[in-house]
């Protein structure tokens, strides 16, 4: 059994395939949180919407909704509200009292989550909010809950597991 990215599952099943041994693999991610046009937009929703797709566990959890797709009316509502939350989520030591998000795993996948939001920019996207270290943490790997838009369903940033705090939202017709 594996958990990870497609292309390492590749690597994965044709490990397998000489002796056929039995695989299954659970590649890939990007699951999405799907809002309808009669969602009631509440300040719990939101919260949960931004733990379940940006701080819970900074990101790392394959099972996390990285993308929020929503009407094309309720976008720049949802987008700002849930930006308002993200800056007040408070980032440290997660078995420190108040702490709501802790640190990335480690510095070569705090230098990747970054690299996912400088290729969402320069194809485009737009950072709401965070998008980079924290000034108030010298030390560690954090990352800022970082919250992006203007981005397409086949863009980069949309098909590809950032695994960090970077949630894509998408608006639809």
């Amino acid at each position: 059994s594996f958990t990870g990215s497609s292309s390492v599952g590749r690597d994965v099943m044709a490990a397998a395939a000489g002796t056929m041994k039995r695989v299954l693999l659970e590649c890939g991610g990007k699951s999405a949180c799907v809002l309808l046009d009669d969602v009631e937009v509440t300040d719990e929703l939101l919260e949960r919407l931004l733990f379940e797709g940006c701080t819970l566990h900074a990101g790392q959890a394959c099972i996390l909704n990285s993308r929020l797709v929503v009407p094309a009316v309720l976008h720049d509502e949802v987008v700002t509200r849930l930006a308002d939350l993200a800056r007040a989520v408070t980032i440290g030591n997660p078995a420190d009292d108040g702490v709501d998000m802790g640190p990335l795993i480690s510095r070569p996948h705090l230098e990747r989550v970054e690299g996912f939001v400088r290729r969402a920019e320069s194809d485009g996207a737009k950072v709401v909010t965070g998008g980079g270290r924290p000034v108030n943490r010298s030390s560690g790997f954090y990352f800022e809950p970082t919250v992006l838009t203007d981005t397409s369903a086949d863009s980069y940033i949309a098909q590809e597991e950032v695994f960090g705090p970077v949630l894509t939202v998408l608006s639809y017709r």
